[in-house]
């Protein structure tokens, strides 16, 4: 347990003062009374106790400052640590992430990819709200965001509007986040155009076989898969091509026997 030093000083002033006061009238010949110990005796006390006060004021003072010093480092690790995730998580991810305010739709954030999709800079985004991107009702807008923040429905499907004019087929992945006490949406969109455009109506050629692509064209239909979708092709011959186009190849009994038969009638 430390010793405040008001009390450490009193006592050793008091001690050391009326000892120097005593050598000093030994020195000058004046005779030692005890009344001339006891008033050097009091300024001593008196004097080490405001010396140590003072002390144990700068020593509470430094101890205070050090301790805050502590925990602002500790909390200048806690938000290196989130910008880091921040960083890595949100601006750094290939999803198109969006984090908006439930009650007025206004959008709080956007990471870059977001920025990319919609065609907008990322502070420009900052400045829109979900109205602004959202192609349906303002009012559907706004109750399917209370439904994602309430978590009774998570996920969405909706038209998204980008800044060229061009409107896109859109998931949304959305749930309820708090950061500093304040209610926010985060939200995760999937662009599904070319998805719902696959899963829809495709006009083909009854004749030749091609698609026609959303600009007009027609296309062969393997381009078409290969285009709209991660597949890839390899080519080889169904059994009834290969009778067709090379009947000595084909494994048909049938055919063999017609082969045969022609075969015997030749000689």
């Amino acid at each position: 347990m430390r010793i405040p030093y008001k009390i450490k000083y009193s006592f050793i002033a008091a001690i050391i003062i009326p000892c120097f006061g005593r050598i000093a009238l030994i020195g000058s010949g004046v005779e030692y009374e005890i009344h001339r110990y006891t008033i050097p005796l009091v300024v001593g006390a008196i004097m080490g106790f405001l010396i140590g006060y003072f002390l144990d004021k700068w020593s509470a003072s430094m101890a205070a400052l050090e301790k805050t010093n502590k925990q602002l480092m500790n909390q200048a690790k806690k938000f290196n640590t989130a910008n880091y995730w921040h960083f890595a998580l949100f601006k750094k991810s290939h999803s198109i992430i969006l984090v908006s305010d439930p009650a007025t739709g206004k959008i709080i954030d956007a990471n870059p990819q977001a920025s990319s999709f919609y065609g907008y800079p990322e502070e420009k985004l900052k400045q829109m709200s979900l109205h602004d991107i959202n192609a349906q009702d303002k009012h559907l807008v706004t109750e399917r965001m209370l439904a994602a923040q309430k978590e009774t429905r998570k996920v969405f499907y909706t038209k998204h509007k980008l800044a060229n004019g061009e409107t896109k087929d859109v998931e949304i992945f959305s749930g309820a986040i708090n950061i500093d006490n304040t209610p926010l949406l985060l939200s995760f969109v999937q662009d599904i155009t070319e998805l719902n455009r696959l899963r829809g109506i495709l006009s083909i050629c009854s004749h030749c076989k091609k698609i026609r692509d959303k600009k007009g064209g027609w296309i062969n239909i393997e381009t078409f898969i290969e285009c709209n979708s991660a597949a890839n092709f390899s080519h080889g011959l169904c059994s009834t091509c290969i009778d067709e186009l090379y009947p000595d190849h084909s494994t048909d009994p049938r055919i063999k026997a017609l082969k045969a038969k022609s075969e015997a009638l030749q000689t």
